[in-house]
């Protein structure tokens, strides 16, 4: 018996495209996230407190698939600008000039921290003339 060509509807056809194409973006989502925590717990290796470092790797994992977790750079802008406008108004300015680069910035997260310095120098009026 031979099979007859059905014919959908344009909008059927679509769907059905979209849903693949989502499953297929689901799927490298997914590799993505498992491929990070692999490489967050080859990292729990060389840390003091093994337990905790995959504790927080297991925890990362579950909270991406969820789509809990984004880790694009602007995120983390955002957060320090949000922690810039904590400080007094006197200080907010200086905070964000160093958050977006400015001044000097040493030391790395791998070391304990990253300080970062921002000096501006105010000259003093001129005297009034005698």
């Amino acid at each position: 018996m031979a099979f007859a060509f059905l014919r959908f509807p344009p909008a059927v056809c679509a769907a059905v495209l979209l849903c693949s194409s989502v499953h297929a973006a689901d799927d490298a989502k997914l590799k993505d996230i498992e491929a990070r925590y692999q490489s967050e717990r080859a990292a729990c290796e060389s840390v003091q407190d093994k337990a905790a470092c995959l504790r927080d790797a297991a925890a990362a994992r579950e909270a991406a698939r969820r789509g809990q977790l984004d880790a694009a750079q602007g995120n983390f802008d955002q957060n320090a600008l949000a922690r810039c406008a904590a400080l007094p108004v006197e200080e907010r300015d200086a905070c964000v000039r160093r958050v977006r680069g400015e001044g000097v910035t040493e030391g790395s997260v791998k070391e304990g921290g990253v300080m970062r310095e921002y000096r501006e120098y105010t000259l003093p009026s001129a005297p009034p003339p005698r």
